[in-house]
């Protein structure tokens, strides 16, 4: 009898692991994101590293850049 109890357990718990790995979830659908998205996200995030008030780290770098590149060079 006790054989019979172990199987029939044995045999739930596999089929429970069949459905596990049969219906596993996409984590992500590669369709779902559009080439437009990613433009749009894109531009927000270059707009936001240039804003003025408070000045961002990259629009500073561009102006020290800028200012570095201008400076006489003595040879």
């Amino acid at each position: 009898m006790t054989n019979y109890i172990v199987g029939f357990c044995f045999g739930v718990l596999l089929v429970l692991a069949a459905q596990k790995v049969v219906n596993k979830p996409d984590v992500l659908e590669v369709n779902a994101i559009k080439s437009q998205d990613l433009i749009d996200a894109y531009n927000r995030g270059h707009k936001d590293a240039l804003r003025i008030n408070p000045v961002g780290f990259e629009l500073e770098q561009t102006c020290l850049e800028l200012w570095a590149n201008k400076q006489p060079v003595e040879e």
